[in-house]
């Protein structure tokens, strides 16, 4: 008879391991979906699209150009011409 007493007792824990291992492929399969929606959203986002043509006008913060009082712009001196650097050759190396 105590064999009889033994199969049951072990039916019964089989019966307790199956359930709690199909309770546990259930939550594994949630979690690989959750899984597979995070991936995509974990990418870098694209920048959005311009919303209309550029507006003219001054870029806010940016300085306008002007001179400093008491300064004038570099001249030319008188008799000189602004020329451009002379282009090397082979015979000048």
């Amino acid at each position: 008879m105590e064999a009889g007493g033994r199969i049951a007792e072990l039916e019964a824990r089989l019966s307790e391991l199956t359930e709690a291992l199909a309770l546990r492929d259930a939550r594994i399969a949630t979690l690989e979906g959750l899984l597979e929606a995070s991936r995509p959203s974990g990418k870098r986002q694209a920048a959005p699209f311009r919303k209309g043509e550029p507006k003219s006008g001054p870029v806010p913060g940016a300085r306008a150009t002007i001179a400093l009082p008491g300064t004038t712009p570099r001249r030319t001196p008188a008799g000189l011409q602004r020329t451009s650097p002379p282009a090397y050759t082979a015979d000048l190396c």
